[in-house]
């Protein structure tokens, strides 16, 4: 399945330019992400396997292969992605064996797209790279490949965990567009009820980033199916942590 995977999902979103530092990498792969780990408590009763969307640096990657469960990790931004896939080749990762690392982005739907460069904060919706801190790094990013946006192929990934393969846990951290992620998952979240971990900039930042846009209300997807959603523990509270209580 992960050939099939990289296959359908592979797109060309911008390219690696930067110097791989495998210690820096081990420092950070290895801090504790208390969302994470509450997120993975909470489905530690579980079967099946992590979703892993907007993979980023691998942290929660890291945390989830470290519990031994069967990571899935979907990274858009080509650097991000092969940053990562040094990580892994370098034996950072835990249980490696059961990590599985796609270059694809997520969607609702099979279609052509457009992803905003803004480094760590690359978006498929462009007003989110468009102001504050992320307008500084959109513009790091032009410099850095010589545009400001790379064309994309999306993807939704029910098609991709057929009924046999459980999902436990899903994080979606995709600037803005996790609604549309998840709309491409509604099998997924309907057939296994896995542990949903979604990063939601204006629930707890909104004077800083009333500006953000969001490609849909989350809860509003995941309510009728029994969700009940809270901040996630740790310092920032950028994460919100749903799941069905039974």
């Amino acid at each position: 399945m992960a050939a099939a995977a990289t296959l359908a999902l592979a797109v060309l979103a911008g390219r690696y330019d930067g110097e791989f530092h495998l210690d820096k990498f081990q420092k950070g792969a290895r801090l504790l992400d208390p969302a994470m780990e509450h997120s993975l408590k909470l489905a530690s009763q579980k079967e099946g396997c992590v979703i892993d969307v907007g993979a980023n640096g691998g942290q929660q990657s890291h945390a989830a292969l470290a519990r031994g469960r069967e990571t899935y990790a979907f990274e858009c931004l080509a650097s991000a992605y092969e940053f990562i896939s040094k990580a892994a080749a370098a034996g950072v990762f835990p249980n490696v064996h059961k990590y599985t690392l796609i270059h694809g982005c997520a969607g609702s739907s099979v279609r052509f797209g457009k992803l905003h460069l803004a480094w760590d904060s690359s978006s498929m919706l462009s007003e989110n790279v468009a102001q504050g801190y992320e307008s500084r790094k959109a513009n790091w990013s032009t410099t850095m490949y010589g545009r400001s946006f790379a064309d994309i192929v999306v993807q939704p990934l029910d098609p991709l965990f057929p009924p046999e393969k459980k999902v436990a846990l899903v994080k979606v951290d995709t600037q803005g567009n996790e609604y549309d992620v998840l709309q491409g998952m509604r099998q997924i979240l309907s057939r296994d009820l896995p542990v949903v971990q979604y990063e939601c900039m204006g629930c707890v930042r909104k004077k800083e980033y009333g500006w953000f846009k969001s490609s849909g209300e989350v809860r509003d997807l995941l309510q009728p199916l029994g969700y009940k959603c809270q901040p996630a523990p740790g310092r920032e509270k950028l994460n919100q942590i749903c799941h069905v209580s039974r």
